[in-house]
């Protein structure tokens, strides 16, 4: 077992094309952490690729935790890439 998740295709192919950029670049730097909290909004996990070609992409994790407590069912998480071209 090598503790990779199985992976099945996303219904929305559309949701991959921010991450396909990836392919095929070196990474330089790997930063992780908490992204700044802007106000009345939880902490997220964050993390930052820099390539050797000079760009980067930040990673956030977002969820909508919050409301877990009053709608356990209803609990999402994301991946939100951002470039920076």
């Amino acid at each position: 077992m090598s503790g990779l998740p199985e992976i099945f295709p996303h219904p929305l192919r559309e949701c991959a094309e921010p991450f396909k950029k990836m392919e095929g670049k070196t990474i330089k730097k790997v930063e992780y952490g908490y992204e700044k909290p802007v106000t009345d909004r939880q902490e997220k996990d964050a993390l930052i690729l820099e390539f050797t070609d000079g760009t980067k992409v930040g990673i956030v994790l977002g969820s909508n935790t919050r409301e877990f407590i009053a709608n356990p069912e209803r609990i999402s998480l994301d991946l939100t890439p951002r470039w920076n071209n």
